[in-house]
């Protein structure tokens, strides 16, 4: 073998679906839920003037401003996935939109309206109807860390096949398996198997959700050493068990200009080497 288990790197630089990089929230931590409300158009102006709007038939009372918000947003909102609902885009996480977006409106007081603020999608006026702190926890579930028993069994429930463990500096445990690939003889496809030290939060997803494990899947040109990334999915549950949080498969449509060159260096390389330079006749 070219690649001790011991050495397996985690994160493949170079391809062109790399492996996921967990954002900042895990179990450990808090996270604001809100619950926010928008009106879409496509100008400054246009944004100046349903702000005006709101004001002028909200008559100065706070407690008209919801309303006058909604039937404003109903009317002249571009957003036609919220704007039947008067604008409101439910009670979220943070991180569930945009950051532009979400900066403007997490400034806010609850029950406010903001000024005019633009986004990749146009120009916005927002009203904040509540937010709060919460614990990650509240959606991830009880806390359980990945503790030296849980890679002891997923190691075993793995099998020979598998690379690995190995860890990173975060504890992140990884393993690497390669097989033989319908595509030809010079190909390889690789699966990175990974066990995050803490649930990450998606917020995005609806409901949100966390997860626990990943596998990441890749085809590996050993004739050419090049390496593209062809799917992902994300597991609540450690040794890729559980619900699929998320996935994505895009292996049908990979082409050849889909391909990335290996680096000389780096974790690409050491992965690549494993599956296309092993002396191994597993793969």
């Amino acid at each position: 073998m070219k690649l001790a288990a011991g050495v397996l790197v985690l994160v493949l630089g170079g391809a062109s679906f790399s492996a996921p990089e967990p954002p900042n929230k895990d179990e450990r931590d808090q996270v604001t839920r809100y619950h926010a409300y928008h009106v879409l158009v496509v100008s400054q102006d246009a944004a100046k003037a349903v702000r005006a709007r709101i004001v002028a038939a909200s008559n100065g009372q706070k407690k008209r401003t919801l309303d006058a918000f909604q039937s404003t947003a109903r009317e002249l909102s571009g957003d036609t996935g919220s704007a039947s609902r008067g604008g409101d885009l439910g009670r979220v996480l943070e991180g569930a939109f945009g950051e532009r977006f979400e900066r403007a409106v997490l400034a806010l007081e609850p029950g406010t309206l903001s000024s005019p603020f633009e986004t990749e999608f146009g120009w916005h006026v927002a009203y904040l109807a509540e937010k709060r702190v919460i614990p990650v926890s509240i959606v991830c579930g009880p806390a359980q860390p990945l503790e030296t028993a849980d890679v002891a069994r997923i190691t075993v429930e793995l099998g020979t096949s598998w690379l690995g463990p190995a860890a990173d500096r975060a504890g992140t445990v990884s393993f690497l398996r390669g097989e033989k690939s319908p595509r030809g003889d010079a190909f390889r496809e690789v699966t990175l198997h990974t066990e995050l030290p803490h649930a990450v939060l998606v917020p995005e997803r609806d409901p949100p959700a966390c997860y626990r494990s990943t596998r990441t899947r890749y085809v590996a040109d050993c004739a050419r050493e090049r390496l593209a990334g062809i799917g992902i999915e994300y597991f609540d549950n450690r040794g890729a068990k559980g619900a699929v949080i998320d996935a994505v498969d895009v292996g049908a449509t990979v082409g050849d200009a889909d391909f990335d060159a290996v680096p000389a260096r780096g974790g690409a390389r050491q992965v690549y080497d494993a599956v296309c330079q092993s002396e191994s006749d597993r793969w």
